[in-house]
C-alpha cells in the first residue's frame, strides 16, 4: 500500500528541506525537452551540491544522457518503507545506481533489454537518510537519447516486494557477469540468470521474464551454444508479444536473426530481420537499424550474393553511424571486408579493415576477435602466411578467453592452413584436430535432424581441411598409414543427418517411446510442410512457420531425452578397419572427397586400403556437369563426339588409379559432391574403353556407414508378401477410366504437367506375373491413391514399387512429392501427393525400393549430406535400398528396363543389384535403346 498522508508530508516535508540545500529544482514534465540539456556531465558532483536534482514521489521526469555523461537526483528514504522507481528507455539504454550519504552503492540495476523499454526498480532502504539516484549510459559511445524517471513510496512491504528486490538483484547480477564478457563470468551469468528467471516466474510478471530470457539466449549466443540461444530468443519473443512490448519484440527478432544466420537458417534470420526493421523504422531506432541492415547483409552472403550483401552493409554503415555506435560500424566493416575477400577484392577489404582500427583504437582492435580474424584471413589469401598466423593466434586467444567455440574452432582451423603452408605439418594437423572437435562438440549439441544438416553445411571446409592435412602427412610418411585416418574423417563428413535418424530410428524400436510423443512430432511435421506447400509460390516466411519449426525442434528433443545417445553421434561411422569387414573378397569400395586443393580416392577391400591424389574439385565437377548434360538427354550426331571425349576424360580422372583394381568387380561407391548426379554405370574404365557396367555391378551409398544400418536391418519379421505395387494413376480429369469426354490429357499439378503413364499399367502388370497370385498388392487407375498408400499395410511387403510420376522440388526437398491418383472412383478430385511426412509414417521393413519414375533420386544438393531424396527418407523408413532414376526416363523404356528387373529378380532369384545390372545391359544391347540416356539413369543404392 501507499504511505499515508501524514508519511506522505514528512516526505515532502524532507524534499522541501533538500529545495532549500540544493537550490531550487525545476520539475520538469512528462514533454519534449529537445532544448532542455538535462544532462549532468561532471561526473565530480556528490550528493549535496546544488547541480544534483531533487526527485519528487509520483512525478514523472524527462531526460536526455549521452554515453559519457552522468545524472544524479536526490532522494529522502525512511528506513522499513518501499520505492519504487519506473525508468522508460527511449533510445539509450540506461544504468541506475542508489548509493547512501556515504558513497556505498546500495543498489544496482540493469537488465538486459537494450536501448529501449522499461527498467523497473524496487528499493528497500536499511537506514534512513538521503540518497543519490545515478542515472549513466551503459555504453560510454552511446549517442544521446530520452529517458522517464519516477518513483512512488510505499510504507509497507509485501514479501512479493522482497521477492522483486532479490529477482532484481539477481537479474542485474547476470548481466554484469555477462558484459565481462569472460568465458567463465558468462558461464556463470547463465546460472544466475536461470535463478532471476525462476523468481519471475513464481511473481508472474512476463515481462521481466522475458528480458531475463533474453539475457540468457545474449550469453548462450555469447558461448556458441547457438539453439539454446534461439530457443530463448523465441520464448521471450513470445512473452514480449502477449505483453504488446514492441520494443522487446524487435529486439527478439533480431537476436533470433543473428542466430539463424550461425545455424543456416537462412529464410528464418530474413524474416526476423525484417519484422525487427519494421518496428526499429516505426520508433526511430537508429542503433537497431543498423543491426538489422548487417544482419540482412550476412544473410544475402550465405547465398553468396555478395554485392546484395554489399548493399545492406552499407546501409548498416549508414545508420550506425547516425546512432554513433561504434562498436557496430567495426562489426559492419568487418563484414563488409568478409564479402570483399570473398570477391577477392583485396584493396577494399584491406581499406575497411584499416578504417576499424582508427576507428576503435589500438586498444580496443586488439581485443576484437572479428578484426583479428579477418585480417589473418586477408593475410591468408594475399600469401602472407606467417602474419596470418599471428592473426589467428590472436583471434583464437581472444575466442578463448570469452568462450565463443565457434570462433575458436574457426581460428584453429586457418592457423592449420597458414602452418600446413609454412611446413609445419605436425602443428598444422593438430590445429585441424582440436578444431574438428569443438565442431563435433558443436554438432552434437545441436537439437533435430534438419538443424544438424543445416549446421553441418556450414562446417564442411573443417572436414576438408582434416583430410588435407592427413594426406600431406601420408605423402610424407606413407608407413604410418595417415590415409586411412583421413578415410574415417571423410566418413565423419558425410550423411551424418541420415544416420542420426536411422540410430533415431533404431533407438525408438528399442526404447518405450510416448506415442503422444511421436504423434505430436508428427502433426508438426505435417504442419510445417503445410507451410512450406503454402508459400511454394515463393511467398513470405511467416510466424506461423517459425512456430511450429520451434516446437518440431522441441518435440524433438523430448523424444530424444526418452532413450539414452551415445556419447557422441562420431561414433555412428564407422573406421578403416570396420569398412573392411562389410566387404566380401568381390566387393570394392570407392569413396571420394573432393577438395579444392586437391581431391582424393579410397580403394577399399576386405583386406586393404589404398588411397589416390586426384584432380582439384573444380576440374573434376566440370567435367561431371558436361557428363552429366550429355547422358541426360539425347545427344545430336555433333554433340555425341565431344560428349564422349569429355565422359573419357572424367573415366579417366575418377577411375584411372584403381583400373586395373576393379576389374571383375562389385563396386560400392561412395560419391562426393557433383558426383551424386553421375551414374558410374556411364563411366568407362580406362584399362579397356569399355562402360564399367559390362564388366562391373555397381551400386552405391551416401555413406560407409550406413552399410552398418542397411545390413544389420532385423530380418527376424521378414515380410510375408513379395511386392506392392503402385501404378498408372488418374491424373486428368478427362481420363476415359473415369467416363468421360474431352480433350484434356493432363493435368497441372503444382506446377508440373502430368499425363497419363500408359506404359507404367504394363509395367504392373509384368511385375505382379512374375511375383505370384498371392504375394503382390496392385493398386491402379484411381485405387493408386494417397489413402491405399497410407492404409496398405505396406510393412507387409518386401518390395515396394511406384510406377507413377515424382515432382521434384529441389531447393524444398520436403515437398518432392510421388504422384499419386488426383480423382477417385466417382470422379471426384483428390489430394494425391506422398510427401516424405507422409512417407516417415511408414514403419517398413522393404528389402527394395524401386521408384520407377522421372528424376526420383534428385533432390536438394547439401554440402556433407548428399543428396536429399527420396531415398534417404525410405531409408529413415526401415528400407534397406533404393532403386531410382536420376534424369527424366521414357515411360516405354523404362516399362521395359523394369519388366526385364524383375524377371531376373523374382523369377531368376538374382539380387537386386545383379538383376538391375543384367536387364541395364539387355537394354543397352537392343538397337533401339544403345544410348547411356536409355538405360544409365537408373541406379541401385544401399546394401547388395
Amino acid at each position: 500500500m501507499k504511505m499515508t498522508k501524514s508519511q506522505v508530508g514528512r516526505v515532502l516535508l524532507a524534499n522541501a528541506i533538500l529545495v532549500l540545500l540544493l537550490g531550487a529544482g525545476q520539475e520538469i514534465p512528462a514533454a519534449d525537452l529537445s532544448d532542455d540539456p538535462g544532462i549532468v556531465g561532471d561526473e565530480s558532483v556528490r550528493v549535496g551540491k546544488v547541480d544534483s536534482e531533487k526527485l519528487l514521489p509520483d512525478t514523472t521526469y524527462l531526460r536526455e544522457l549521452k554515453g559519457n555523461s552522468k545524472e544524479r537526483f536526490v532522494i529522502s528514504a525512511t528506513a522499513g518503507s518501499l520505492l519504487r522507481f519506473s525508468i522508460l528507455q527511449k533510445g539509450i539504454d540506461i544504468v541506475c545506481t542508489i548509493k547512501s550519504e556515504t558513497g556505498e552503492t546500495v543498489k544496482k540495476v540493469d537488465r538486459p533489454n537494450g536501448a529501449f523499454g522499461r527498467e523497473f526498480v524496487t528499493f528497500l532502504p536499511q537506514s534512513s537518510g538521503l540518497f543519490s539516484v545515478e542515472i549513466t549510459a551503459w555504453s560510454a559511445d552511446a549517442t544521446i537519447g530520452r529517458y522517464q524517471i519516477a518513483y512512488s513510496a510505499f510504507a509497507e512491504i509485501r514479501e512479493t516486494d522482497r521477492q522483486r528486490d532479490r529477482a532484481e538483484d539477481l537479474t542485474s547480477a547476470a548481466e554484469e557477469l555477462r558484459s565481462q564478457g569472460t568465458r567463465e563470468s558468462k558461464e556463470k551469468a547463465l546460472r544466475v540468470f536461470s535463478d532471476a528467471l525462476a523468481v519471475w516466474d513464481e511473481l508472474g510478471d512476463k515481462y521481466e521474464q522475458a528480458v531475463v530470457l533474453y539475457g540468457l539466449g545474449f550469453t548462450n549466443y555469447g558461448l556458441s551454444n547457438n539453439y539454446e540461444a534461439a530457443r530463448m530468443y523465441y520464448r521471450a519473443l513470445k512473452l514480449h508479444s502477449d505483453e504488446k512490448d514492441i520494443f522487446g519484440q524487435a529486439v527478439n527478432h533480431a537476436a533470433l536473426g543473428s542466430v539463424q544466420y550461425i545455424l543456416n537458417e537462412k529464410e528464418l534470420s530474413a524474416y526476423n530481420y525484417r519484422r525487427a526493421s519494421e518496428i526499429y523504422k516505426s520508433i526511430g531506432n537508429n542503433r537497431g537499424l543498423g543491426i538489422v541492415y548487417h544482419g540482412l547483409g550476412t544473410v544475402a552472403m550465405l547465398s553468396e550474393n555478395f554485392d546484395e550483401a554489399l548493399v545492406s552493409l552499407n546501409e548498416s554503415l549508414k545508420w550506425r553511424f547516425l546512432a554513433n555506435d561504434i562498436g557496430g560500424t567495426a562489426l559492419t566493416r568487418t563484414t563488409l571486408a568478409k564479402a570483399y575477400l570473398s570477391k577477392r577484392d583485396f584493396p577494399n577489404a584491406k581499406s575497411n579493415l584499416e578504417e576499424i582500427e582508427r576507428v576503435l583504437g589500438a586498444a580496443r582492435a586488439g581485443l576484437d576477435f572479428d578484426l583479428n580474424y579477418q585480417k589473418g584471413r586477408f593475410s591468408l589469401l594475399t600469401g602472407n602466411e606467417r602474419a596470418a598466423e599471428i592473426h589467428f593466434e590472436k583471434a583464437l586467444e581472444i575466442s578463448k578467453r570469452n568462450g565463443n567455440k565457434l570462433g575458436e574452432a574457426q581460428s584453429l582451423a586457418d592457423l592449420s592452413i597458414a602452418n600446413l603452408r609454412l611446413g609445419r605439418d605436425e602443428l598444422a594437423l593438430s590445429r585441424i584436430s582440436d578444431a574438428l572437435s569443438i565442431i563435433e562438440q558443436l554438432r552434437e549439441s545441436t537439437p533435430g535432424f534438419r538443424n544438424r544438416v543445416r549446421f553441418s553445411a556450414t562446417i564442411q571446409p573443417y572436414y576438408d581441411q582434416y583430410i588435407t592435412v592427413l594426406m600431406e602427412k601420408h605423402r610424407l610418411q606413407p608407413e604410418r598409414r595417415y590415409d586411412q585416418r583421413a578415410l574415417e574423417i571423410s566418413e565423419q563428413a558425410r550423411a551424418r543427418g541420415l544416420l542420426d535418424q536411422l540410430e533415431r530410428r533404431s533407438l525408438i524400436d528399442q526404447n518405450p517411446v510416448s506415442s503422444d510423443l511421436l504423434e505430436r512430432e508428427q502433426i508438426l511435421r505435417d504442419q510445417l510442410t503445410n507451410y512450406l506447400a503454402s508459400r511454394a509460390d515463393g511467398g513470405p516466411i511467416t510466424g506461423l512457420f517459425q512456430a511450429a519449426s520451434v516446437q518440431f525442434t522441441e518435440i524433438e528433443a523430448e523424444i530424444d531425452r526418452q532413450f539414452s545417445k551415445p556419447q557422441s553421434s562420431a561414433s555412428l561411422t564407422l573406421k578403416a578397419d570396420e569398412i573392411r569387414g562389410y566387404l566380401d573378397e568381390n566387393t570394392v569400395m570407392l569413396q571420394y572427397f573432393l577438395t579444392a586443393e586437391g581431391s582424393f580416392l579410397w580403394y577399399v577391400s576386405n583386406e586393404s586400403v589404398k588411397s589416390f591424389k586426384l584432380a582439384p574439385k573444380a576440374e573434376i565437377e566440370l567435367l561431371a556437369e558436361e557428363h552429366y548434360a550429355c547422358i541426360s538427354r539425347l545427344a545430336t550426331l555433333n554433340e555425341s563426339a565431344r560428349c564422349g571425349i569429355r565422359s573419357k576424360e572424367l573415366s579417366k580422372f575418377l577411375l584411372a588409379p584403381v583400373a586395373q583394381l576393379i576389374q571383375g568387380k562389385r563396386i560400392i561407391v561412395v560419391k562426393h559432391g557433383m558426383l551424386h548426379f553421375i551414374p558410374f554405370n556411364s563411366l568407362s574404365n580406362p584399362a579397356d574403353g569399355r562402360f564399367l557396367i559390362e564388366s562391373n555391378e555397381i551400386g552405391s551409398v551416401s555413406s560407409a556407414s550406413l552399410l552398418k544400418f542397411l545390413t544389420n536391418t532385423t530380418q527376424s519379421k521378414k515380410p510375408a508378401k513379395t511386392v506392392a505395387i503402385f501404378a498408372d494413376p488418374i491424373y486428368a480429369p478427362s481420363d476415359p477410366r473415369l467416363g468421360k469426354n474431352g480433350d484434356e490429357s493432363s493435368i497441372w499439378v503444382d506446377g508440373f504437367d502430368l499425363p497419363r503413364l500408359y506404359a507404367s499399367r504394363f509395367e504392373a502388370e509384368r511385375i505382379a506375373s512374375f511375383a505370384g497370385p498371392e504375394n503382390f498388392l496392385m493398386m491402379t487407375d484411381a485405387n493408386a491413391s494417397r489413402e491405399a498408400f497410407l492404409q496398405s499395410k505396406l510393412e507387409n511387403y518386401r518390395i515396394l514399387h511406384f510406377a507413377v510420376h515424382t515432382l521434384i522440388d529441389d531447393r524444398q526437398p520436403e515437398l518432392s512429392s510421388i504422384a499419386l491418383s488426383n480423382f477417385n472412383s466417382k470422379g471426384g478430385r483428390v489430394f494425391g501427393l506422398i510427401r516424405s511426412s507422409d512417407i516417415l509414417r511408414l514403419d517398413l521393413n522393404s528389402d527394395l525400393v524401386v521408384l520407377s519414375a522421372c528424376r526420383s533420386n534428385i533432390g536438394q544438393r547439401v554440402e556433407g549430406e548428399g543428396i536429399i531424396s527420396f531415398s534417404q527418407t525410405f531409408y529413415s523408413a526401415g528400407a534397406r535400398s533404393t532403386i531410382s532414376s536420376l534424369w527424366n526416363v521414357g515411360d516405354k523404356v523404362t516399362a521395359e528396363l523394369m519388366s526385364r528387373f524383375y524377371r531376373n529378380h523374382l523369377s531368376q532369384g538374382m539380387n537386386a543389384s545383379t538383376a538391375l545390372r543384367a536387364a541395364q545391359l539387355e537394354i543397352m544391347r537392343d538397337g533401339r535403346w544403345k544410348s547411356p540416356y536409355y538405360w544409365a539413369a537408373f541406379s541401385f543404392e544401399g546394401a547388395f
